[in-house]
């Protein structure tokens, strides 16, 4: 609760700081939220639940870096120092594929040392929209026209987390 409270309001705002807003989201709506879950309907908090997260707040946070991109001029004028204004829009692509490849390289990590089943790895199909939207992003990450990279991104989230959570079922089940 306090994370999300702060994350505009005073003290701390959060959403103002280099990468402190994208950090909180991605914790918020990655590890946190997936353990919690586990935590809900299992009564026993799982390392592994916060551990299968982790991609799941990388897509998140780079849902809301990818929308960073066209506020640049505006959240520079208020002050707001997201990544994007720090770096400047051209350097801050970097931080949006390396939030994508860490999110599949987390999976392939979590399946080849076995907290997920290697059916899991299904999910890795979700980067084709990755790669659209990075393709995307790199063309018109000073324009207007990024917002296909947007729909991509969240498109991607969905598509990842949805073939995360079948092939662990089916995984462990088979």
């Amino acid at each position: 609760f306090l994370s999300g409270l702060f994350y505009t309001a005073p003290p701390f705002r959060f959403s103002s700081r280099s990468g402190l807003g994208e950090l909180i989201i991605g914790l918020n709506f990655g590890p946190l939220m997936v353990a919690g879950s586990a935590l809900v309907q299992t009564g026993v908090l799982l390392p592994e639940a916060f551990l299968v997260g982790i991609p799941i707040g990388l897509l998140v946070a780079a849902i809301v870096y990818v929308n960073e991109f066209p506020d640049h001029n505006s959240d520079k004028a208020t002050g707001k120092n997201t990544l994007i204004v720090v770096f400047g829009p051209e350097k801050a692509r970097a931080g949006y594929v390396a939030l994508i490849i860490g999110a599949f390289l987390s999976i392939i990590i979590l399946a080849v040392n076995g907290t997920i089943p290697i059916l899991a790895l299904t999910s890795l199909l979700a980067a084709y929209f990755g790669i659209r939207a990075i393709q995307t992003l790199y063309k018109y990450y000073n324009d207007r026209l990024l917002q296909p990279a947007n729909w991509g991104t969240i498109i991607m989230h969905n598509v990842t987390g949805a073939l995360l959570c079948i092939g662990m079922w089916f995984g462990n089940t088979l």
